[in-house]
């Protein structure tokens, strides 16, 4: 999105636009991008087309007309359209016939490439050409673009999917109308998506889809619509316009699974078993015996009915479904809700997936869908849930609430009570609340959690795990030196050798960490706590011992690496003479230096905090009982005193 903290426009101010100002604010808009006044002379005085006042403007006046726009708030620091303007205006210079000139001069005097340049360039323009290929209604182009947004350009444009930028964001019904209904399925199911992943509300795509949409398409051409809008009351609670729209298109739901997932979340279990065996049916009967199950929301709560009544037919149910969702559709939204469901029933087999593994998925997913039922699914495996995803519970029941969202607060309410009895009397009457007003069951207490014993996230994961580290073959390490008063960072990619010892490793380029790209060794944990770092002073393109700035508290190793001398691997450094205070306090020097802007507080395992040198509390960190075992430097980050055997050392992930 524009880089400016200005999304919104007084439609009033548009009247009052001089010809020529209108005109640069629809070129502007179809290019989109960050753009100087320079390019914008030079691109206008290189085409012949009827300018208004029969002539280009000159850089002197294209000059004085993008200050005025910017002073009333039409253009951001960098000279882009807000995002609601920009497609007003783009959808004006498509109604005046002005579009395919601009465009394809755009195109000509900017061209986009996917494989060069500035990653920011490259990102902006592939968002440009996901433009034109809409507004031309050229879906090749939109293909393409469409895949390189979605594989490089989030931490560049930000997470929203480009058709949410066009078409969630002012929504205008008679323009979107007007769009082939396969291009407006191509883009209500990114909206949608993205509203129930992301509990954002957009009210009038979801009007367009009760009412506005019936005028626009024809009766075979709105299943798939109906669908949409069918998942969409699912995650709102709206059981009664759910059940009505299913009953006014019976035939259109035939084999989808939503009639089931009304009766189970009215508590009426046994009815919905049957009809996700007769939806399954209708399924094989329309795709085949070779074994077919629910891909989407449905899927999950077809799962859950089987999961509440637990006897040997359903495990086995679950996990072929499973196994066909997997070979199906992976990498689809609700695989790993899927995974951690079936993680609840290996482990009353004694069959645990890697945790490890499933974990780190997790976190790198925000979906909440996703967050909701992994949660769920390690509550009723007997885990103690750890803070950070309590935290994400509470956002989603808030998020959910105040974009109505009510299904999915509900049950994030309910959980949290379920999970933390200080959460009880907080977080339970809103879900009870909650459930009075839809009129619905929860799904939190179908099973009952593994109580017989308490294990953390951590013990799981380390039980479930130990096969798993000698099949990495990769992995990172960070060198730590202390030159001139300075700690610097190198990363290095080493590989173990048939030998299994680790080679001194490749040296890899910071830039590349942030990107996180074609990096098999750098886990998902990893990447998503290096994401927000900032970089500071690159002499040169490598990075190599260059000193960072990051805005964490802590660097983007925090949580996940231990510290190793390099002379000494793979023994964990052991050379503190001093008392633990002295230990605490070297950290909060370390940290200081590296993190002039912020403090760090960290705990021992024991649960105590440290000397006051540590600032105000802003991150937790996990710290083994004494420096120098094995093991013992979890997020260690000490800094010996300069005279005390400093030794170029490498932080290498925990084992």
């Amino acid at each position: 999105m524009p880089t400016d903290e200005t999304t919104t426009f007084d439609q009033n101010i548009l009247s009052s636009l001089s010809p020529t100002d209108l005109f640069l604010l629809q070129f502007i808009s179809i290019i989109y991008e960050p753009v100087s006044v320079t390019f914008l002379a030079n691109c206008l005085g290189r085409v012949d087309m009827d300018f208004p006042g029969g002539r280009a403007p000159v850089k002197e006046e294209i000059q004085a007309s993008v200050l005025r726009l910017r002073e009333l708030g039409l253009l951001n620091r960098q000279n882009q359209v807000v995002p609601v303007l920009a497609e007003l205006m783009t959808r004006k210079a498509v109604e005046n016939g002005l579009f395919s000139a601009l465009a394809y001069l755009i195109e000509k005097e900017a061209p986009v490439s996917y494989t060069y340049g500035k990653w920011s360039t490259r990102c902006w323009r592939a968002m440009r050409q996901f433009r034109i290929g809409v507004y031309s209604q050229d879906f090749d182009k939109i293909e393409e673009a469409q895949a390189f947004l979605e594989q490089q350009c989030q931490e560049h444009l930000g997470p929203e999917p480009p058709g949410v930028r066009m078409a969630g964001t002012g929504f205008d019904i008679a323009w979107f109308a007007s769009l082939p209904g396969s291009l407006q399925f191509f883009l209500l199911d990114q909206v949608i998506r993205y509203s129930m992943e992301s509990l954002v509300s957009f009210p009038p795509v979801q009007e367009y889809l009760e009412v506005g949409i019936t005028s626009s398409l024809s009766e075979f051409e709105l299943l798939p619509f109906r669908r949409m809008l069918a998942s969409y009351y699912l995650f709102q609670g709206r059981l009664d316009s759910l059940a009505r729209l299913v009953e006014d298109n019976e035939d259109g739901f035939q084999g989808s699974g939503f009639a089931g997932t009304v009766a189970f979340l009215r508590g009426d279990s046994s009815l919905a078993r049957d009809i996700y065996v007769r939806d399954l049916e209708q399924l094989n009967a329309y795709a085949g015996d070779e074994g077919n199950f629910f891909l989407g929301i449905t899927g999950v709560f077809c799962l859950l009915s089987m999961l509440e009544r637990n006897e040997p037919a359903d495990r086995e149910m679950v996990r072929r479904a499973v196994a066909i969702v997997l070979s199906r559709c992976k990498g689809c939204p609700e695989e790993i809700p899927f995974r951690f469901l079936d993680a609840v029933v290996r482990s009353t087999d004694g069959n645990m997936p890697d945790m490890m593994e499933l974990t780190e998925r997790l976190e790198s997913d925000n979906r909440s869908l996703t967050i909701l039922i992994s949660v769920l699914a390690l509550h009723w495996m007997g885990v103690e849930i750890p803070p950070e995803y309590q935290d994400a519970l509470v956002h989603l029941m808030e998020q959910g609430q105040e974009s109505g969202f009510f299904w999915v607060a509900m049950e994030a309410a309910e959980l949290l009570a379920a999970i933390n009895p200080e959460h009880g009397a907080k977080y339970g009457p809103v879900a009870v609340s909650l459930r009075k007003q839809l009129g619905c069951r929860t799904v939190v207490h179908i099973i009952s959690p593994e109580d017989d014993w308490k294990k953390s996230l951590q013990e799981l994961i380390s039980v479930t795990s130990r096969a798993r580290e000698p099949r990495r073959r990769t992995r990172l390490a960070w060198m730590v030196d202390y030159r001139d008063g300075r700690l610097h960072l190198s990363a290095r990619e080493q590989k173990k050798s048939s030998s299994g010892n680790w080679s001194k490793g490749r040296l890899v380029a910071l830039n590349r960490l942030m990107q996180s790209r074609g990096l098999d060794f750098l886990t998902p944990r990893i990447a998503r706590s290096a994401a927000p770092s900032a970089r500071w002073g690159m002499p040169r393109p490598e990075m190599a011992a260059v000193p960072l700035i990051w805005t964490r508290p802590c660097l983007p190793l925090w949580g996940t690496l231990s510290f190793f001398s390099k002379n000494h691997l793979p023994h964990p450094l052991s050379w503190w003479p001093e008392s633990r205070s002295c230990w605490w306090k070297n950290r909060a020097n370390f940290c200081s230096s590296i993190l002039p802007r912020t403090s760090v507080t960290a705990r021992s395992r024991s649960g105590r905090r440290p000397p006051p040198a540590f600032g105000s509390s802003i991150s937790r960190m996990s710290i083994a009982a004494l420096p120098g075992s094995p093991g013992a430097m979890d997020c260690g980050f000490p800094w010996p005193r300069p005279d005390r055997c400093w030794t170029p050392s490498a932080i290498l992930p925990r084992s």
